[in-house]
């Protein structure tokens, strides 16, 4: 079985959704787009990027209620933080070839930088305005993240939500285990849709997900 999916290209062919939930991938792409969209230096910039941009455009246009979550945002925020270009593993990566420290992968290049703590501090310093220029790209491109709800009068839904991820997960061998939550948050907000670049999640039946070309 496979999940009901809609290219980017074939989004005006079918109904519209009313709630889209954004996978961390897709806001992922939007901001890499945001970020680059003025360079001339081959190699940033790719296909599914610019895609996902136009069809986040689109999306605006047509009042689709975008919709996260803390993990989405999480995901996002470790991404502008540490991998992209520029974050914490690169600065990771030249302080361990400048003092010779060895680190087979980029987790442990960055716990040996964090043992240096002064480095380490200085360095974060320069790239700390990502935290809020991450929690300002959510404000600015009306992206609501809906989970958790603010009311200390709800029960606790978090243990439904996590047994509905376990039992994707169980069920999909293709989506990894932070992508069974997405699609159990998914599912506990309502939402019409998905919208991700992983391919993984396509193979979620009974989900309909919104795909890059």
């Amino acid at each position: 079985m496979a999940a009901q999916t809609i290219l980017f290209a074939d989004y005006g062919k079918h109904a519209k959704p009313k709630r889209l939930y954004l996978d961390s991938s897709f806001a992922v792409a939007i901001l890499v787009y945001e970020l680059n969209k003025t360079t001339t230096t081959p190699g940033i910039l790719q296909p599914s990027h610019l895609a996902s941009y136009q069809f986040y455009q689109a999306l605006i246009a047509d009042g689709v209620d975008l919709t996260g979550s803390v993990l989405t945002y999480t995901e996002l925020l470790q991404y502008y933080c540490y991998i992209y270009p520029g974050g914490m593993f690169d600065l990771a990566k030249q302080y361990c070839k400048t003092t010779g420290a060895k680190g087979a992968n980029r987790q442990e290049r960055y716990k040996i930088f964090a043992r240096d703590t002064a480095a380490c501090d200085a360095a974060w310093r320069k790239i700390a305005y990502r935290v809020a220029a991450t929690e300002h790209f959510f404000a600015t491109h009306n992206i609501l993240l809906r989970y958790p709800l603010p009311s200390p009068l709800l029960t606790n839904h978090t243990k439904n939500i996590v047994e509905y991820a376990s039992i994707l997960k169980d069920a999909y061998f293709a989506i990894e285990a932070s992508d069974s939550l997405h699609l159990s948050l998914a599912h506990y907000l309502d939402s019409d849709a998905i919208v991700t670049l992983d391919s993984g999640f396509l193979t979620a039946d009974s989900f309909k997900i919104y795909f890059t070309n």
